[in-house]
């Protein structure tokens, strides 16, 4: 910064205030120095800005301070306070300074401040220097300056005095304002000092003085008590508003020395006690005072310099300033120890006195002063002056009697604080030290209840003055910790003042007498609890040479409700664990003479206090996406994996996507990774002479990003990054649209506005691609609408663009442009350009060179353009549909291009979702014609793309996406005119067939999690879409098979396997059904019969079959091993004597079998491929369960084999033939194993190689899964999952050609590595319960399951993997807006409504028809063609503001609608709720909203109507009444019996009637649109749609409504929920979910005050509420959220807040529920920040920031993304965390198994 160059003011003939001198702004009539206009500034800023951010150092409007300043200047009073900016205030008194004749410290003392300075800086720069000791240095600079200060005009010296406290003020909220005393410093100091003698001065000189005045200022504040020691000049009344902030104490004298508040009327001995005190303070003071003249050396100063314990001696021999005193650590309930002595004397608030270099560079900086009046008993006193000085920032008057004036004038110069341990931060060392120096008297001490009650007396003071509630449970932290500290401080002076009495500490008998102060310390003292944890970091340290860490207790903030009955008996009993752990702590002092030290003293009680720490947090959040986006905003095609196949890549808002079709046709997810931005743009390039495609990819991030797709790691990988612009999606910074060229040479990349650059692409010499500098293409005024790049063959490349120029005269004019990147000499220019249609929108490039004419297609409003640069332009009429306006433009949407050989075509889809097909005629190089006709309709899509093997794919912009195959080209019509308008009929799909499809959730209206039919798990109704492709869809967790067959058994068989005639085949040949007594063996073929003649015995049960060796499979029955080989006859192996096989397990070449009383047999197959037994061992107990492992590839045989039994044990033995069937390790169980399966599975993305699983079913229905390591078969790592109620059966098979198990218990689960996020999944199957299953392959399913359900053999098919929720839905006919579950029927009631949009005919509205239309639509939804059905329902648009509008009842069980009104009279539904109204008993009913005639925009409409239905059944509505109102009921709830209706900014509560609601109460105040309303007891949460939440109470006495608390941020809001009385959590239209709630103290007087705070209501501060709402979590989630909901996703588990989003995404925040988990994420979620993990370079925090900063929720998104990291950076993650690669995979799976 630099000073001004002139300071000179002459003030106006009008101006009353700025620019006049100081004395003679004050009033005159008044006692006050102060003037009037400073006063008003710093009380309004003191009050409400304090915690502003950037306050003085963020200006404010200009418009509007220069607006204040006049009104100021003309005489008008109080306008102040009707201001609604902190900064515009701050700025007023900044320019009141400023425009001042002559600055506050006068400009002839300009050269000596800055001489003082100067010294300053000469001494630093030239430390050999002598000049003195540091002390001495700094006292002469003080003194110096003092001189200066003192000799102030007296108006100047106050107005400075109150300034300086204004700024130490500030400095306490520094954590919140982010403005430090230096900052202050340098915005005050040009404002304080300046010289009109800078005009010729040099910029390095005036840099250096404004250095120097800043390091002044600084002094000044540091210093304060040096340089102000009077009383403070009292602030003048306010005669118009008292402002007063409710933390800051008044200013009034304070005691010197004794910090502690003494009431007025003392009893003899307390009074003694404390006059000793003082009397001794005066006495030493006075001594040190001596010494020091006499020695002529400064004060013995301790200073604190970075906290080191090491003290060396300065030059004198003395102890140096560096050390640091110790701390008083313990609360003193039983201590055995006094309070250690200082020999230094106390000093004052505000004094910060460190070593000259360290606070000139700025180290080790800590100027925050005493927060709040509560803090007075840590604070140091005010310095031994004998005249009780006192400053704002002291404490209240509370205490002792200030010392005459005249006794003494001496001052001590300032020092550093010395802090306490724990909360108890600023304790007088010198007390120790000074009741030491008084005889020791033989009493009996001090009389203790009088002590209690003066105690108790202070304690009260003290409690109003900070306002602080009495109770505990209504404290804040905060004030809890302010509390503790006020107790503790009067428990200290007690014990110090007993020892000093009788010689001796308090004992057990003595404290109990002071109880009441004890107990109540117990009950709030965290302090010593967080103490102990912290003593063993340094239980060896001495406590005079350590620093102390300050633990800060937290309380839990829960989402339970704070009236839930469990809340209340989870504080009671965290009440308890404190009681019980301080009666310990104390005991145990009294018994050993000592503290509580180690972990093995507290070992008795470690239970308990790991208990009782758990309870104690902030609200911590872990933020998780159940469900990521399904929304499909750009697809590209190109070849990324290998040249021959093509693959699409698709962008989800902030998710990339690779897709890939099966060798069904059918798409897969081969990778979806979180790019942590937002996505604008994508386009492909391959470079000449390549063979795979590049994406190029636009962002939010202001970079241009180029990824490649690793086949080998699955994985996008950025290969070059460079840096255009700022982040955030802006309108100038280029991002938006992007284009490459076709030959792969060159991309432009474009922003909406202005700026475009050219990047060329190219080849190193080691044939990598390299990208150039940027190219500017920029055009200053232009409007950017779409980009395209030319097919010029090899000439430069040419891009298109559609631009406008809103400076010229016509500025909605477009213009098609070229501008051509000249290769040779890397520059770009405007090449050409011509006016086209103004409503030209869309380009699509014509192939060229040899291929084409080259050129673009312009599509404009219902004509398609040709045009090239020196060539006639082409056009044609687009083709419509018949019925349709022509007044109504028709726009194309999308368009996509096919090229064979020497045919090429372009696909054009219209904004009704019809493709037209256009085709050129071409003579030579020049188009003549263009041909366009009907193809097909489908849906309307963001992006269309046509591929090689002729697939087209559609993204819809809403609903489902669908892969269709080209069944027909199409023939080409010859048109005699282009111009004529041709008409057609939608059909059927003709030349395209439906492929495939893939769900999609966009957009979520909204949301409800429920449990309608008590299902195992709760499901998620959504209501989604828009129009026709609206539906209601009910999620379930899990993924939902295909039942391809089924077919009944003649009875209940117990297990089915498949197995082959030979290995080498691909199908099955034989499904193999056991039962009790027989076995059934079926052939797969064209159809599955019974087999005979397959060599398996079927009169007995089988224990166990599968395939073995190359030609055979074995068949386990329970006397004997079958082994069936092709052409090899049958072999057959019988059980000794009478023991009989129990159970078995084999692989490729290995058998293992379990005999009856406890015998192991290990069988192999030899050279000649027949089964030789190898090796017996008798195991001494009954066998439960066996599995033998996979045989891996390369390997002749498996080592391990595990045994599980029924002690509750599961052995692994090895089948070395060194030592065979000997135990290598043991598992011991909580329950006995009822299966067993050893899977070989990758565990992270880097184990290619895969790792041994062994999964363990249990008995009582929990699955265990542990690692076995592969060479020694040790056991690790085990990871449970409650997987149902019945017992555990284990299956492995394969699953998309990789290894997977189910595990079959009350319910199927399927465990797989999702491949397309790397992760290891466990999902539940949503079907039937299965008691066995097996992998099934036949000539038309190549991977299947078939399994028993009962007693039906079922063949499944999994179809789509990777999936969270399966679906199922009901159609819709229109948009759906709200729905609601009606009160015991199930049932839903949704209400649906569009906008342009015709109302069904009459003929279709009848019951009986609707319900022939639902049972036809569900018969169609079997059928392929069905979404080309539904898109028939498309009407023609009617024109704005018509609408048709629905109410529906839904069984969701039943999937079909049970009734169904209309409405009528261009009605549109916008709100609903159920009520039951007082009058009319218990009876629910329907409350719809409607609007009449509504217009989007602008806004307008006719009025309102609310509709009151009857339920019949549940099933029927019947009407009552309907009630006009003037503005449509946007919000409507159930309140007290009666109904509270939110009606533009109005909020209504409504009574029933006869014929219509009765109006009985109204408030008129909100300031926009109500758009949600909730309620809980007298309270009414609502919220406006853009000025964000406010909290409203009915007084019934007043029948009255009124605001009394509010958002302080005004946000859009989307959704809102309740999470306890005075918690809410909401989303705004931005992306951002945050939770804020009511201050626990504000709460509190709302309930308790007689007028419910409605007086405070009415005189809020700016036209605000007189409270507002604290946040307590912020989140930006990067999608549009318009659904938030409390609840649970598993029965008995937490609840958790869940959202859902426009684009179609599930997330979830889970509270953490102990200190560990959340230093472990937050940890790893740095650590991974660090990584740069985001692909487009987009910054996390930024991103995760995006509005508001994040607060307090950890990224559980970014934190999955630790495996999908090399295993070299997990090491070292994981090594930084103090954990290994595999406890940070388990730690990430168990908390997302909690929540599923």
């Amino acid at each position: 910064m630099s000073l001004r160059k002139t300071r000179s003011r002459q003030p106006t003939a009008q101006s009353k205030v700025y620019g006049i001198p100081i004395d003679a702004v004050r009033d005159k009539n008044s006692a006050s120095l102060l003037p009037p206009i400073l006063w008003e500034c710093i009380s309004y800023i003191e009050a409400k800005g304090l915690t502003a951010e950037g306050v003085f150092r963020v200006s404010g409007s200009i418009a509007e301070v220069t607006s204040l300043k006049k009104d100021i200047d003309e005489g008008k009073s109080g306008i102040i306070y009707q201001c609604d900016s902190v900064h515009v205030v701050s700025s007023l008194l900044k320019m009141f300074l400023r425009e001042l004749p002559e600055p506050l410290l006068l400009s002839q003392n300009y050269d000596q401040f800055i001489e003082i300075q100067g010294a300053v800086q000469n001494i630093l720069d030239h430390p050999e220097i002598d000049g003195g000791t540091d002390i001495e240095k700094t006292e002469a600079r003080l003194e110096k300056q003092k001189e200066l200060i003192d000799a102030l005009p007296p108006v100047n010296r106050v107005v400075l005095r109150r300034l300086l406290q204004l700024m130490l003020n500030i400095c306490k909220h520094e954590s919140q304002n982010l403005m430090s005393i230096n900052n202050l410093a340098i915005v005050f100091s040009s404002n304080f000092l300046w010289t009109d003698e800078t005009i010729g001065m040099s910029s390095i000189k005036m840099m250096s003085d404004s250095t120097k005045l800043s390091n002044l200022v600084t002094d000044l504040a540091d210093q304060f008590d040096f340089f102000f020691p009077e009383p403070a000049e009292l602030d003048p009344p306010s005669p118009e508003v008292k402002l007063e902030s409710p933390t800051e104490p008044k200013e009034e004298p304070i005691s010197p020395l004794i910090v502690s508040p003494i009431p007025e009327k003392e009893e003899e001995d307390d009074m003694d006690f404390y006059t000793f005190l003082k009397t001794h303070a005066q006495r030493v003071a006075a001594e040190k005072v001596e010494q020091k003249h006499k020695k002529g050396k400064g004060f013995g100063l301790r200073l604190r310099l970075g906290g080191g314990k090491k003290e060396e001696k300065n030059s004198s021999g003395s102890l140096p300033v560096s050390r640091v005193t110790s701390e008083i650590r313990e609360s003193p309930v039983g201590r055995s120890s006094s309070v250690p002595a200082s020999p230094i004397l106390p000093s004052s608030p505000g004094s910060r006195v460190h070593s000259l270099r360290e606070r000139e560079k700025g180290k080790s900086r800590d100027r925050s002063l005493s927060h709040s009046a509560s803090e007075e008993y840590e604070k140091p006193t005010s310095p031994p002056t004998l005249s009780g000085s006192a400053s704002t920032t002291s404490v209240s008057s509370s205490i002792v009697k200030e010392v005459p004036k005249e006794e003494t004038k001496m001052t001590q110069p300032p020092r550093e604080k010395i802090e306490e341990g724990g909360d108890s931060k600023n304790v007088p060392r010198s007390v120790k030290e000074i009741l030491s120096a008084r005889p020791r008297s033989k009493s009996a001490g001090p009389n203790n209840r009088d002590f209690l009650e003066m105690a108790l007396e202070r304690l009260e003071r003290l409690r109003r003055t900070a306002g602080r509630p009495p109770d505990l449970e209504s404290m804040k932290p905060h004030e809890l910790r302010d509390e503790l500290s006020a107790i503790n401080r009067e428990l200290r002076l007690y014990e110090s003042y007993f020892e000093q009495q009788n010689g001796t500490l308090p004992t057990h008998d003595d404290w109990s007498k002071l109880s009441l102060l004890v107990n109540r310390s117990g009950d709030c003292a965290v302090q010593g609890l967080i103490e102990l944890s912290n003593r063993e970091d340094r239980e060896d340290s001495d406590a005079e040479d350590t620093e102390s860490e300050e633990k800060t207790a937290e309380f839990v903030e829960p989402l339970s409700p704070l009236n839930d009955p469990k809340f209340r008996q989870l504080k009671l009993e965290k009440r308890r664990i404190q009681m019980f752990l301080h009666k310990y702590q104390n005991e145990f002092e009294t018994k050993n003479g000592r503290k509580m030290s180690t972990r093995e003293d507290r070992a008795p009680i470690q239970v308990e206090y790991d208990r009782y720490k758990q309870g104690f947090h902030k609200m911590h959040l872990y933020s998780l996406t159940l469900q990521r986006s399904t929304a499909i905003y750009n697809s590209i095609a190109g070849n990324f994996s290998s040249p021959k196949l093509q693959e699409l890549v698709v962008s989800r808002g902030k998710i990339l996507e690779l897709l890939r079709q099966d060798e069904n046709g059918r798409y897969q997810t081969v990778l979806s990774t979180e790019i942590f931005g937002l996505v604008r743009a994508l386009a492909p390039f391959r470079l000449t002479g390549g063979s795979k495609d590049y994406i190029i990819v636009g962002s939010d991030s202001g970079k241009i990003v180029i990824l490649e797709y690793n086949v080998a790691k699955n994985r996008f990988d950025r290969i070059h990054e460079e840096t255009f612009g700022k982040s955030g999606c802006r309108r100038v910074v280029p991002g938006h649209f992007l284009a490459a060229d076709p030959k792969g040479r060159a991309v432009m990349i474009g922003a909406v506005e202005k700026q475009k650059l050219v990047y060329i692409l190219n080849r190193d010499s080691a044939a990598k691609l390299t990208i150039s500098s940027p190219l500017e293409a920029h055009k200053a005024h232009t409007i950017l609408f779409t980009v395209t790049g030319l097919d010029v063959g090899f000439e430069n490349p040419i891009f298109a663009c559609i631009e406008s120029n809103y400076e010229e005269e016509d500025a909605l004019a477009r213009f098609l442009v070229y501008y051509e990147l000249d290769l040779g000499l890397n520059h770009v220019v405007r090449k050409w350009n011509e006016q086209i249609d103004q409503t030209s929108s869309h380009l699509i490039s014509v192939p060229g060179g040899t291929d084409g004419p080259g050129g673009v297609l312009v599509c404009a409003e219902n004509i398609i353009y040709w045009i090239h640069q020196g060539h006639n332009q082409v056009k044609a009429v687009i083709p419509r549909r018949e019925g349709s306006n022509d007044d109504q433009g028709l726009m194309i949407i999308s368009s996509t291009f096919f090229k064979r050989k020497d045919l090429f075509f372009f696909l054009v889809q219209t904004e009704y979702g019809d493709l037209i097909k256009l085709s050129l005629t071409v003579n030579g190089a020049e188009v003549t014609g263009i041909n366009m006709t009907y193809f097909d309709t489908i849906p309307p899509s963001n992006s269309i793309n046509m591929l090689k093997n002729g697939s087209l794919f559609s993204a819809s912009e809403f609903g489902n996406h669908y892969l269709y195959s080209l069944a027909e080209i199409g023939d080409n019509q010859d048109i005699s005119d282009p111009m004529e308008v041709r008409y057609f009929k939608p059909r059927k799909l003709q030349y395209l067939q439906l492929a495939d499809s893939m769900n999609s959730l966009s957009p979520i209206i909204e949301m409800k999690i429920l449990d309608l039919y008590k299902e195992d798990t709760p499901q998620i109704y959504a209501i989604c879409g828009r129009g026709y492709q609206s539906a209601l869809r009910v999620l379930r967790h899990g993924i939902a098979p295909m039942e391809i067959a089924e077919s009944p058994l003649p009875g209940n068989p117990s297990a089915v396997w498949t197995v082959k005639k030979s290995s080498t085949q691909k199908v099955d040949d034989y499904i193999v059904v056991s039962f009790v007594n027989a076995t059934l063996v079926l052939t797969i073929g064209a159809s599955v019969e019974e087999a005979v003649d397959t060599g398996m015995l079927t009169t007995s049960t089988s224990i166990h079959v599968a395939n073995i060796g190359d030609d055979g499979f074995i068949q386990v029955h329970p006397m004997g091993i079958r082994h069936i080989r092709n052409e090899k006859g049958i072999h057959e192996w019988k059980t000794p004597g009478k023991k009989s096989i129990s159970h078995a397990t084999s692989n490729e070449s290995q058998v293992v079998i379990a005999l009856s009383g406890g015998d192991l047999l290990y069988f192999e197959l030899d050279q000649l491929g027949q089964l030789i037994e190898i090796e017996k061992k008798f195991i001494g107990r009954e066998v439960s369960c066996l599995a033998i492992a996979p045989l891996l590839p390369g390997r002749a045989r498996t080592r391990f084999v595990a045994v599980g039994d029924w002690e509750n044990n599961v052995r692994v033995f090895s089948l070395d033939s060194e030592d065979c069937l000997q135990v290598l390790s043991i598992q011991s169980l909580p329950t006995h194993s009822e299966s067993l399966c050893i899977v070989n599975m990758s565990n992270t993305a880097n184990d290619a190689s895969g790792t041994l699983f062994l999964t363990i079913g249990l008995n009582n229905g929990i699955l265990l899964r542990t690692v076995i390591d592969s060479i020694t078969g040790e056991l690790s790592d085990t990871r449970s999952r409650l997987t149902g109620s019945r017992a555990v059966k284990l299956v492995g098979m394969k699953v998309k050609g990789t290894n997977a198990f189910m595990a079959l218990s009350s319910r199927a689960w399927l465990a797989y590595n999702d491949q397309s996020t790397l992760r290891y999944q466990m999902v539940p199957l949503s079907y039937v319960p299965l008691e066995s299953a097996a992998t099934f392959c036949s000539d038309n399913i190549p991977e299947g399951i078939v399994a028993i359900s009962g007693s039906t053999l079922r063949i499944l098919v999994i179809d789509r993997l990777g999936a969270t929720f399966n679906q199922s839905d009901i159609p819709l006919l229109h948009t759906p807006r709200h729905f609601i579950p009606f009160p015991d029927s199930n049932n839903l009631i949704i209400i649906e409504s569009d906008h342009n949009a015709a109302k069904v005919e009459e003929d279709k509205v009848k019951k009986e028809e609707d319900d022939m239309a639902v049972e036809t639509l569900e018969e169609e939804k079997e059928e392929e063609e069905l979404p080309f059905e539904k898109t028939m329902l498309a009407e023609i648009k009617p024109g704005n503001g018509k609408w048709a509008s629905c109410i529906r009842i839904v069984s969701p069980r039943d999937n079909g609608t049970l009734d169904l009104i209309h409405l009528d009279d261009n009605e549109a539904a916008i709100s609903l709720c159920t009520c039951i109204f007082k009058e009319r008993g218990n009876e629910v009913l329907l409350v719809v909203g409607t609007a009449k005639d509504m217009y989007i925009k602008p806004r307008s409409y006719s009025g309102g109507m609310i509709h009151v239905y009857r339920v019949v059944e549940g099933k029927q509505l019947e009407l009552m009444h309907k009630t006009p109102v003037e503005v449509p009921p946007s919000a409507l709830h159930p309140f007290q019996g009666r109904l509270l209706v939110g009606a533009g900014n109005l909020l209504r509560i409504y009574d029933i009637g006869k014929k219509k609601l009765l109006k009985k109460c109204e408030y008129k105040s909100f300031p926009n649109v109500i758009n949600k309303i909730d309620t809980q007891g007298e309270r009414i949460y609502v919220t406006d749609i853009q000025e964000s939440v406010h909290f409203v109470k009915y007084r019934k006495a007043d029948n009255q409504l009124y605001i009394f608390a509010d958002h302080p941020t005004p946000r859009s809001i989307t959704s809102m929920s309740i999470l306890d009385y005075d918690s809410i959590v909401c989303s705004d239209k931005f992306g951002n979910i945050f939770i804020s709630r009511l201050p626990a103290q504000v709460s509190e007087e709302m309930e308790e005050d007689p007028t419910g705070a409605k007086l405070q209501s009415e005189s809020g501060y700016l036209n605000g509420a007189p409270y507002k709402l604290e946040d307590l979590a912020m989140f930006h989630v990067g999608e549009t959220v318009n659904c938030v909901t409390k609840a649970s996703l598993v029965p008995g588990a937490s609840e958790v807040v869940a959202y859902s989003t426009l684009a179609g995404s599930i997330g979830i925040l889970v509270p953490f529920v102990s200190r560990e988990d959340v230093d472990f994420f937050q940890h790893l979620e740095m650590q991974l920040r660090l990584e740069n993990l985001m692909l487009t370079g987009r910054d996390h925090l930024s991103f995760r920031s995006y509005y508001f900063p994040v607060k307090d929720i950890v990224d559980g998104d970014l934190c999955e993304q630790f495996v999908s990291l090399d295993a070299d950076k997990q090491a070292s993650i994981a090594g930084d965390l103090d954990r290994t690669p595999m406890e940070v995979i388990k730690k990430l799976e168990d908390i997302r198994n909690r929540l599923l």
